[in-house]
């Protein structure tokens, strides 16, 4: 799949002649791009690790007032509602500001930010190692977990985003075959099952593992 994405984009770029019409044109090569990047922290330049959190659940400290100083009296509140950044003499009144509401904690920093704030972050745009050939229904499960994923005529473009190791190590793999519970010790798992002693056929200690298995759809296309 990568010399015919190489030939296609290249063609795109260039403008060059295709015996056949491509199976995507390049605002469809932009639009999944764009869909993939990850916001970046302004804070620490972390991209793609932030948890959506409920303001509910977040740690008094994120309503501590950084411009609060003790030693000046009567110049601002203590405590800061950290979605619309109104500031409140307790931290009972900036909790209830906005409780109902979710933010975006980068996992490196703990920088906190509203969904407007999140929305107007710099992005970074993915890096894209290998190009696959894979199923219409494997390209939703990938693209719903934030992967470059081109759709076109009844199969999809993945763009991979890691090289050099086998697929079903990839972290995105891994997370589609634990929400099908086809892990070993899952109920669903794709592990070899043990034969009973009276079984005729030997069975292979080797196996497949479910990862491996769960990585079928693309690496048997």
């Amino acid at each position: 799949m990568n010399q015919e994405m190489d030939f296609i984009l290249s063609a795109l770029a260039y403008d060059a002649s295709i015996p056949e019409d491509p199976p995507f044109d390049e605002s469809d090569y932009e639009s999944a791009i764009c869909d993939a990047s990850s916001q970046t922290c302004s804070e620490c330049g972390n991209s793609s690790y932030f948890d959506e959190v409920d303001v509910t659940d977040l740690d008094d400290s994120k309503f501590q007032n950084l411009d609060y100083d003790s030693d000046v009296p009567d110049t601002v509140d203590p405590y800061i509602c950290p979605v619309c950044g109104l500031t409140y003499p307790t931290l009972a009144q900036a909790r209830a500001c906005c409780e109902s509401e979710t933010v975006h904690v980068c996992q490196c920093c703990g920088a906190v930010y509203s969904d407007d704030e999140y929305d107007d972050l710099d992005t970074t745009p993915p890096e894209i190692f290998e190009w696959w050939a894979v199923s219409d229904w494997f390209g939703e499960k990938l693209k719903a977990r934030g992967e470059v994923v081109l759709d076109c005529w009844g199969k999809s473009y993945w763009g991979r985003q890691t090289t050099g190791q086998p697929i079903s190590l990839d972290f995105v793999i891994a997370s589609i075959a634990k929400e099908m519970q086809i892990l070993d010790g899952q109920p669903h798992s794709w592990a070899p099952k043990p034969q009973s002693k009276s079984a005729a056929i030997p069975v292979s200690n080797s196996g497949i593992s479910a990862a491996n298995r769960a990585a079928w759809e693309v690496t048997h296309l």
